[in-house]
């Protein structure tokens, strides 16, 4: 790859003067390209991460942190009980893998 590119991947991510959001989709890693969403939530160069390491407030620009759109898109429904209730029912099937020798 030529140097040029590597010049755009290693950019700051950085806000326009009218408001426009610019930052590279894609991070260079042992010599693959990755998409920064595909990153895992608690690497320093998924999206949201690698905004906020640069001083930028993601949730400006509707950038939200994965476990937190997790949690909007799967648990915002469900009442504190459900929910407890599920938490259980995965402590209890933990358990029983435990026991079984499948951990």
């Amino acid at each position: 790859m030529s140097s040029n590119w590597e010049k755009k991947t290693a950019a700051k991510p950085s806000v326009d003067a009218d408001g426009t959001l610019r930052y590279s989709q894609w991070v260079r890693s042992g010599g693959m390209m990755y998409n920064r969403d595909c990153l895992d939530y608690d690497s320093p160069e998924q999206t949201y991460n690698h905004l906020k390491a640069h001083g930028i407030t993601p949730e400006h620009y509707g950038i939200l942190h994965p476990l937190e759109e997790i949690i909007k898109n799967e648990f915002a429904n469900k009442s504190r009980g459900e929910l407890v209730a599920e938490i259980f029912h995965l402590r209890k099937e933990v358990e029983s893998m435990m026991r079984s020798g499948f951990f």
